[in-house]
């Protein structure tokens, strides 16, 4: 699944964080910020104008 999340990364409208490998631990993932609205917000998403159809069949797709 990372090799498919990273690999569609580039299409514009999925950004994948960046793993910063050299702090992470058996217990501490530590990736980068990423400024946006949570898919579990359905407000928020229906506010920006995002069609919450589409984006779930996007997610789907690159799953």
């Amino acid at each position: 699944m990372q090799t498919n999340l990273y690999g569609n990364s580039g299409d514009g409208v999925v950004k994948v964080p960046k793993i910063y490998w050299e702090y992470c631990t058996k217990g501490v993932l530590t990736m980068e910020w990423i400024e946006g609205i949570k898919l579990t917000n359905r407000d928020s998403l229906n506010a920006a104008g995002f069609d919450i159809q589409q984006l779930v069949d996007q997610a789907i797709h690159i799953m």
